[in-house]
Order: structure tokens, then sequence, then C-alpha cells
């Protein structure tokens, strides 16, 4: 939480840490403090923790120590044109993701009272609306922004000196152009680390972006099929539900390869989601069910509109849903950015090689 004072630009603010008149009002908290001045841009100040701020009976001045002790002191006369503003660090996390995804902004202002976001195509966006702190990091969203090549800078200021930073490109990417745009918007996409595998079925060139092109035949319907996924992939699977009945139910599942013993099996994160290659928490209550961290045995099971069935996931009729598959050690923290890994024997027991297994469908 933060506490804030709101001052009048007419106010004194002393930058001293020290307040001279005897009978002044102190504030003291444990809590993210600031100073908020009124004017125009609602400038914020922010200030030491446990900051003891001074507020004078008499003059009605305030004092407190910024957090940054380069800041403009505010003293009587000072116009800040001598003060020292920079901004260094400027970076991003990535400058290559999928549309809907996150990029982390780093950067470490120094004697600014505020910043702001700038960039080409950025218009409108948070990261252009929003003010930001004088210390990164702060959040660039791209969901709104079309797949194509962007700039991201910054620009802090004290009073009538400022500083910018050299820009940074960076490109959106549509990853799958059939995700929906509602995923888009939420920032369910695939993780931006990975890239879909579409031809997973064994020593075939075979297009698997469908449930017809995988199994041979419409949801939920399939035929056995020996799979493998190579490394820093994912697969993505769509199918639709069709007209199926309610408590309609069957199951997908996965078992140690065996063809030919040329490729391992491992642990591997499966998902039944409306968005292609999203591996994330869905938020449903169903969700439990419809996102597994499996072994090389393991299956999931699904249901037609029956949320209270248990144990199985919960599906709309008529309604497009993907199939995901990742092979990972573990549930991810971040959906964005999945760690791909083999956990079979051998030499393909890593980060690299392919992982596979055999699929069966029962209906």
């Amino acid at each position: 939480m933060e506490r804030q004072i709101f001052a009048s630009p007419a106010r004194r603010l002393l930058a001293s840490g020290i307040c001279a008149a005897a009978l002044s009002l102190g504030i003291q908290s444990a809590l993210a403090q600031s100073i908020i001045l009124q004017n125009s841009e609602n400038t914020e100040i922010l200030l030491q923790s446990d900051s003891n701020i001074q507020i004078s009976p008499i003059t009605g001045n305030i004092t407190a120590t910024p957090a940054d002790p380069a800041a403009c002191t505010g003293t009587t006369g000072a116009t800040c044109d001598d003060v020292d503003v920079q901004i260094n660090g400027f970076g991003i996390s990535a400058t290559s993701v999928n549309q809907g995804q996150n990029i982390t902004v780093n950067w470490q202002g120094r004697g600014a009272w505020q910043c702001n976001g700038t960039g080409a195509g950025l218009a409108g966006t948070t990261w252009v609306t929003q003010s930001k702190n004088f210390v990164g990091p702060g959040t660039l969203a791209t969901g709104s922004l079309d797949p194509g090549d962007y700039t991201v800078g910054l620009e802090c200021s004290n009073g009538p000196v400022s500083d910018s930073a050299v820009p940074v490109a960076f490109t959106v990417l549509n990853a799958n152009p059939d995700t929906p745009q509602s995923c888009i918007d939420a920032g369910r996409v695939p993780p931006g680390n990975l890239v879909q595998d579409t031809a997973i079925i064994f020593n075939s060139s075979t297009q698997t972006t469908s449930w017809a092109g995988t199994f041979g035949v419409l949801f939920p319907n399939g035929n056995n099929r020996n799979t493998e996924i190579n490394a820093g992939s994912y697969a993505s699977i769509a199918f639709n539900t069709g007209s199926l009945a309610s408590g309609t139910e069957g199951i997908v599942a996965f078992n140690a390869p065996q063809f030919n013993g040329q490729i391992n099996g491992g642990s591997k994160l499966v998902t039944i989601s409306e968005c292609p290659g999203y591996f994330g928490d869905e938020g449903t209550t169903s969700d439990l069910e419809c996102r597994q961290l499996l072994q090389p045995n393991g299956n999931v099971r699904w249901i037609i509109n029956n949320p209270t069935a248990g144990f199985r996931c919960n599906l709309q009729p008529d309604t497009d849903y993907w199939l995901n598959i990742v092979y990972t050690e573990s549930m991810p923290a971040d959906s964005t950015n999945v760690p791909w890994f083999c956990t079979g024997a051998g030499d393909e027991g890593s980060a690299t090689g392919r992982c596979g297994s055999t699929i069966d469908i029962f209906f």
C-alpha cells in the first residue's frame, strides 16, 4: 500500500528531512509514501521508506526525504535547471514476443520526479497513458498491438530538466493466426520461448494442427497415434465439440512411446483450452482437470456440459477448443515462458532432442 500527501505547488517542499519549526506536525509510516503536487500533471515525489514527514502549522511547509537524493530540493528560488536527470540501464525483457504477451521494461532514473513512457506505434497503450516511477520495472502490454515492429522509450523529468532513453525496437508476432482475439486480449497466448510443431506424427509430415489431421477423423473419435514433438516446441490441435449431448464423455490417453525405442517419453503439460498454445490457468472450476501435468502414462478425461461430474474437464457443446501439449518437468509459474524438457533416459533426457507419446482416444 502507498501513503500519499497532496500539496499545492504554492507550498514550499523542504527536502532536508529535518523541520525547524518546534510546533510542527510529524507523520511517519512504515508504508511506501509519496507527495503528490496537484499541478497539471499531478507530479509525484517518492519518499524514502519510513520517512518522517513534517508539516509546519505556521508556514504550511512540508519537510520530507525523497527516495532519490538527487531530486530537486525545491528550496526558495530554486528552478531545478541545474539538476542532473539521467536514465540508466534502459532495456526490455524480449525483443520478439507473441501478440498478447507482456514485455518487462527496466530502467534506473536519477534526479527525476516522474517518468512517462514513449514509443513508435504505442499511442493509447497503458505504457504511454500512465505515468511511471523514476525506477523500473514497468510492463508493456501487447494485447492491443497488431503484429509488426515497434519501439519503446522513456522520458524522465524534474521540472524543466529531462532525459530520454534511446528507444529499443521490438517485434510483435502472430504466433498462431487462429488465435481468437479474446485470447489475445486476455494474454492467453502461446509461450514466447517456444514454437508450434505442426507435424507431430512419428515419421510423417502430415499436418497436425487439427483433430482430423492428427487422428484421421472428427472429434470425439480418433485413431491411435505415435507422436513426437521437437525440442523447444509445443503441439496445438484444434477441434469443435459440435452437437454432442450433455453428459457425453471421453478420454485422451498418453502412454510411453511404443515405437522402435527411438523417442523418449517424459512428463508433459496437457491443456484443453479455448486458446491455442495456452498452458496457463483458465480460472474455471474444472481447470484442474483441463490442465494436467502427466507422467509418461496418464490421461485427460472430458465431459460435455456437466461441471459437477468431477475428475473431468467440462466442455461446452458447439465450441472451439485446442488440445495443447508441451514436454516440461513442472507446472510453469509463467505460462508465457514454459521450459521445454524431455525427462526420458539417454542423451535426449535433456532440453534438446525429441520427446513423444502414444496417444489413444477413447469415446
